[in-house]
């Protein structure tokens, strides 16, 4: 997916009113970071990958999956 379309969709309201922008500034940086690795990744990502990317999520991506703002 990455290589044919270079981007991913974004919706401001969407980001703006969605749970993410509830966390702080730090889980909401993880998380846009996930979605640019995960899109990169063409949709393919595991957790170890993810984890081994990014050494210090480990709290972050707790939140992220506690809150159902992503699947683990």
């Amino acid at each position: 997916m990455a290589k044919e379309l270079p981007y991913f969709k974004f919706v401001i309201s969407e980001y703006l009113n969605g749970d993410i922008y509830l966390e702080d500034y730090r889980t909401q940086g993880v998380f846009i970071n996930v979605c640019a690795y995960y899109w990169h990744n063409s949709c393919d990502l595991t957790l170890s990958k993810l984890k081994k990317k990014y050494r210090d999520i480990e709290e972050e991506i707790t939140i992220l999956s506690k809150e159902k703002i992503i699947k683990v």
